[in-house]
């Protein structure tokens, strides 16, 4: 037997699989191919009919199924409920991101290079941003919409505002800004300790932002006729670059917060060389509804 080289067939083999075939029936040989054709040309046949009818039962059905329900585009779209009633996919893409890229910059997916960590760790801070301007832009549709109502617990005000400082304090550098603070020993007052802990924190972060580093700030409150004076004050040369954007997010989220404490920011002043909040807070404010716009 003689083999050929690569994958070819041995020829011995070829030689008698040729002498098998002339050896069989050549009547049942065409007849079996007479049977074969006559299939092939069937569906050769019956091939463009079914092509035909097939594909339009197909869209009739798909069709019946659509209109079962009409789709009511809309043209004037309530922003405030839409950003309220997607606030879990808005926020979700960012949760994804700060999640992953966390786990690399741990290592968890193998060792990094210091220039690896230094660009994950600037997609980490800048998804964080991002996760802030999300996250202020739904409050500030709850609270424009009425959506937020207040927790009363019994607090003071030393230890909100003192909460709150700490809170702003860990994305506020010391040498950026310093923070000086002159309260009431004794300062009860029935609030949301959550929510007016924030509104506090974002007024600090309006001034420390408005303001070039080194700043200094200062917290002062008095009790005059069962209400709080408060007065927070940012001292330094006025920084051009601060983000309007966030300035304004900070400023509605805290007016909305205190109004909802049937408080307000009466006096709220800028300028080259600072900026001042003059708050008026109840000791015990009614359960007042939410502030409209």
């Amino acid at each position: 037997m003689t083999w050929h080289t690569g994958t070819q067939i041995p020829q011995q083999i070829l030689a008698d699989t040729a002498n098998v075939a002339m050896k069989t029936n050549t009547t049942s040989g065409y007849q079996r191919h007479q049977r074969y054709q006559r299939s092939t040309d069937q569906r050769i046949f019956r091939a463009p009919l079914r092509a035909q009818v097939y594909p339009t039962q197909r869209f009739l059905r798909y069709n019946q199924n659509m209109s079962d329900e009409t789709v009511s585009i809309p043209t004037d779209l309530d922003l405030t409920a839409f950003i309220s009633r997607e606030a879990h996919d808005l926020k979700s893409p960012f949760n994804r991101i700060l999640g992953f890229t966390k786990m690399v910059l741990k290592g968890m997916d193998g060792p990094l290079t210091d220039l690896q960590r230094e660009d994950l760790t600037t997609v980490y801070q800048n998804s964080q941003q991002a996760m802030s301007f999300v996250s202020n832009l739904i409050d500030m549709a709850r609270l424009q919409r009425g959506e937020k109502t207040p927790e009363w617990q019994d607090c003071t005000l030393k230890e909100v505002l003192e909460r709150a400082a700490q809170e702003w304090r860990t994305g506020t550098p010391e040498e950026s800004a310093s923070l000086e603070m002159h309260l009431p020993a004794s300062s009860p007052i029935q609030a949301d300790k959550t929510l007016l802990r924030q509104a506090f924190r974002h007024v600090l972060h309006y001034l420390s932002t408005w303001v070039k580093a080194p700043a200094t700030l200062q917290v002062e409150a008095t009790l005059s006729q069962g209400a709080y004076q408060i007065r927070l004050q940012a001292h330094g040369e006025h920084n051009l670059a601060a983000p309007e954007m966030e300035l304004t997010m900070w400023s509605f989220i805290a007016q909305h917060i205190f109004q909802l404490h049937n408080g307000e920011i009466h006096t709220a002043r800028r300028g080259k060389q600072g900026a001042e909040f003059h708050i008026t807070l109840p000791t015990h404010p009614q359960k007042a509804p939410a502030a409209e716009a």
